[in-house]
Formats: C-alpha cells, structure tokens, sequence
C-alpha cells in the first residue's frame, strides 16, 4: 500500500511516542494535529528542495498560438518552466523572467518570435507576437503537493516517502525539545535525501535556489 497523508502521519505519530490513535487528519486534535501539520509541511518542504525534481516533471506542454495572440498562458499548477526546453514555432527560446526584460521598438508588433519573457503570473510573453498561427511544445513542472486529506499522496515516489515522515519526526523532535530523536531524524532524512537525489536529479542542476522557489519550515 502507498504511503498516503494518513498512513505517514500515523507511522510519525508512533515514532514520536504519541500514544492516541489518529483515525483521520480532519479530526486530529492537539498533539495528533501539530504531527499532521509537520509531514504537511516536511512534503512541501522536500518538493521544494529542487526546481527540477523528475517526480515535478508536469510533461509537455503543447497547443497552437492563434496569429496575433501576445501570450501563451500557463498550466493551472505551474511551478516553473523549465527553461532548457521552450519551443515555439520550429526554434527553441530561453525565456527570461520580466524582471530582465528590457522593451525595444518592434518588440509589441507583429512578426517572428525573438524573445520569451516569463511574466509575474508565469504566463509566456512573445515579442514580437507571432503573424500566423504556431505550434509551441513547453517543458515544465508542476508545484510542491500540498497534503490535506487522507488519502493525500506525495509526489515523491512512494519508495523515497521515508524522507517525509524522517524530516516531519525531526520537526516534532525540534518542537519536543528532544535532542536524542532530533539527530535521529536528521540523520534519517539526510540519508533519504541522498537516496532520492541520487533517482531522481541525475543530470539535474540546482535552478530552484536561485529562483527562490523555497520554503523555511519553522517548528512550533
């Protein structure tokens, strides 16, 4: 059976010493709450680690631009694009986010695709916009799961999902006070995140960080 939200809130929950039996998250009080609320946070957390994990590879992204259309709108649960792989018409581009977009005279006119910019809402903008209607294939990926209900699945697979229940114990552990089961846990995660780096980032490269696509988990 696959490790859904319930099942790694519960073998969290044995881990940390809690004593109560958690039947579903949508009824978890105190303690029981606060550990759900951790192996919530511990999946962001990892999905987030890295821009370009392959289990956030949402596929291609393909259609047809009508003649005269500005922009190519995103995939409802974009993440990021992923840059090396943005083709439009029969050339490949490398967007540029809108923050390093620089406008000169032609740009907003019709003609031949030059530029790409990577708008605020992740929308793609051609300048100039296309004459005629064209194809375009987008490589992306998808964002972070976030686990609400309790047949929740990460996107990790389900083999590396060790890493979510490790780093989640290691923010109760940081919560509790407890210095044996904090270097316990961290040790656990670390290994775990070897192993899942080691699948699925071969080849990779670290584009996340430099893109701020990161979030600090703060235990409470």
């Amino acid at each position: 059976m696959p490790r859904t939200y319930l099942s790694m809130t519960k073998a969290v929950a044995n881990d940390a010493g809690y004593a109560g039996n958690i039947t579903a998250i949508s009824t978890a009080t105190g303690d029981a709450a606060r550990i759900a609320r951790f192996v919530s946070e511990a999946c962001q957390y990892v999905e987030s680690l890295w821009g370009d994990w392959r289990f956030l590879w949402g596929g291609i992204y393909e259609g047809i631009s009508p003649a005269n259309e500005h922009t190519i709108v995103a995939p409802e649960n974009l993440y990021r694009w992923d840059r090396d792989r943005i083709f439009i018409g029969d050339c490949k581009h490398y967007p540029i986010a809108f923050n390093d977009f620089i406008p000169y005279a032609g740009a907003n006119s019709p003609g031949f695709v030059g530029q790409v910019v990577i708008m605020p809402n992740n929308d793609l903008r051609m300048y100039p916009y296309p004459d005629k209607d064209t194809e375009y294939h987008l490589s992306w990926f998808k964002q972070p799961m976030v686990l609400t209900n309790d047949l929740d699945e990460p996107n990790i697979p389900d083999q590396f999902r060790k890493i979510v229940e490790a780093y989640a114990l290691w923010l109760y552990a940081m919560y509790d006070d407890s210095v044996e089961l904090a270097n316990k846990s961290q040790a656990e995660y670390e290994k775990w995140k070897l192993l899942l780096e080691a699948d699925q980032r071969p080849g990779g490269y670290a584009g996340n960080q430099a893109m701020h696509n990161h979030i600090n988990i703060l235990a409470w």
